[in-house]
């Protein structure tokens, strides 16, 4: 799911870089936080399993992990 979260991640961050965010690292990680979701819903389409166990323990960490990158990519990114 990361790698189908990086095309939505690298463009909500090209779209932020418009504005003047005043925290580029929650910047950052709200536009991850958007693409993670992004990701997990195309993978969510092609994926059989649907166990609350397997939903929550590998989407939510998947989206936790492309938060934290597009917080850190955010940081320096959108700094102005």
């Amino acid at each position: 799911m990361p790698l189908i979260s990086l095309a939505p991640l690298v463009a909500a961050l090209t779209a932020m870089r418009r504005g003047a965010p005043q925290s580029p690292l929650t910047a950052g990680a709200v536009a991850g936080f958007a693409a993670g979701g992004i990701g997990a819903f195309i993978y969510s389409i092609h994926c059989d399993n649907d166990s609350p166990f397997y939903v929550a323990i590998w989407y939510l960490g998947a989206i936790l992990i492309v938060t934290l990158l597009g917080a850190v990519l955010g940081r320096s990114v959108l700094r102005w």
